[in-house]
């Protein structure tokens, strides 16, 4: 039958002494309780793993030492029945809860067992991870294993979620090293960085806050994973993806330094700043579009770059170039649109190099500075409600669609010809 009978282990140490396990500790319904009030929680033996189930749960707190170290990880085992005996889909997650008043260290294997045939196609899915340190949380998940009704395990591609990874002095890390996808509900490093990696799969982020960089990659795409106002908090933010970043649903971050956004992906790259100016060091698409959003300030740019798609850049107050930038931005196409500021200015005009054959759009409240660094400069629509535009084409000619100030003068300048767009035709 599927009767699941419950039991429960607590082991409290109230001095100042480790608790150490010496041989492995299995019991998929069991609710563990291990609590340390003075030392570690730690193993002695490379063999020893815990290995619980979803109708139980292992609570690990060391609230006086480490759980695991850095060169012993706790090794553990969650074991969730994704279909019960009788054949029913099981609603449980596999719940583990590790707290520490220093670091914790953890090796994570899911398992799910089946009751039927074996199917390549199944996933090892309803793993969740609650961890909270005083010092540093490392935790990696390993390679996930499927049971299936002969009892035979399999190699199978795991999804986590890790609904809580906060470190009040220390880094989080977790790393997905094998297939799966890597959910993160939550993390926060008070003082550190926060370092998540999916090497064979998707990334998705709804809240993770680091007060010096957050560091996110995958070999897939890196998404918003929920309905967070603010996706990634942090001084610098590094995304880099085989997929895309954002792709369709912005990726809402808050980045806090200057020249601090990374993004680099294969496929689309949108990225929306929702508190205050964007500093963009390196956002770079291989093959798709690159859209990026300062909702509430500037956006500064060093180096923007879609070889084979478009650039979109939108900003509350102005566009601006970087100190160090020298082209900053560079594709196909580029639309640009500075609500209430300028694009550019008289001293630093905003540097493109774009496709002639198809160019530039753009909006902007106080002026517009935009210099092409090769070739002919393609204008589709450029309009300004005030101030001053000015555009150049050291490396070729300027070819005209619509360009305006309404309140202010227009200045070309060009190395050969200033064309009417529809006579130089579509290249």
């Amino acid at each position: 039958n599927s009767e699941i009978v419950a039991s429960g282990v607590t082991i409290l140490n109230e001095g100042d002494s480790d608790i150490i396990f010496r041989q492995p500790v299995r019991n998929v319904t069991a609710t563990f309780d291990i609590q340390n009030r003075g030392g570690d929680i730690r193993a002695e033996s490379p063999d020893f793993f815990f290995e619980v189930g979803a109708a139980g749960s292992l609570s690990l707190d060391a609230s006086g030492g480490s759980i695991g170290s850095a060169t012993e990880p706790l090794q553990t085992r969650l074991v969730r029945g994704k279909l019960l005996p009788d054949g029913s889909p099981s609603t449980r997650n596999v719940e583990l809860f590790a707290n520490a008043g220093d670091g914790v260290y953890l090796d994570v294997t899911g398992v799910n067992t089946t009751f039927a045939e074996y199917d390549p196609s199944e996933i090892v899915d309803g793993v969740r991870l609650h961890l909270s340190a005083g010092g540093p949380i490392d935790v990696r998940l390993s390679q996930s294993e499927l049971i299936d009704d002969q009892g035979v395990s399999y190699p199978a591609a795991g999804q986590y979620e890790i609904a809580q990874a906060e470190s009040a002095t220390g880094d989080v890390t977790i790393l997905h090293g094998h297939a799966g996808d890597l959910n993160v509900a939550h993390a926060s490093a008070l003082t550190g960085d926060v370092n998540l990696i999916a090497t064979d799969g998707d990334l998705a982020l709804t809240a993770v806050h680091a007060a010096a960089a957050v560091h996110a990659q995958a070999s897939g795409s890196v998404v918003d994973g929920g309905d967070a106002a603010t996706d990634v908090a942090a001084a610098s933010v590094q995304l880099h993806a085989g997929g895309s970043i954002g792709g369709g649903n912005a990726l809402e971050v808050d980045v806090t330094g200057t020249e601090s956004l990374t993004a680099v992906a294969e496929q689309d790259i949108e990225v929306t700043d929702v508190d205050g100016d964007l500093y963009v060091g390196l956002a770079e698409s291989a093959t798709g579009d690159v859209i990026l959003a300062a909702s509430d300030g500037d956006l500064h740019l060093t180096t923007v770059r879609a070889p084979a798609g478009g650039v979109e850049l939108t900003a509350a107050d102005s566009i601006l170039l970087s100190p160090a930038a020298e082209t900053a931005v560079a594709g196909l196409s580029a639309q640009l649109m500075a609500t209430e500021g300028a694009i550019g200015t008289v001293t630093r005009p905003l540097t493109l190099d774009t496709d002639s054959s198809l160019g530039v759009t753009g909006t902007a409240a106080t002026g517009m500075h935009i210099a092409e660094t090769a070739g002919d400069l393609r204008v589709v629509t450029l309009l300004t409600d005030t101030g001053d535009a000015g555009l150049t084409a050291s490396d070729g000619s300027i070819l005209l669609g619509y360009v305006a100030a309404l309140q202010g003068g227009i200045t070309l300048l060009a190395r050969d010809s200033l064309v009417n767009a529809d006579d130089a035709g579509a290249g």
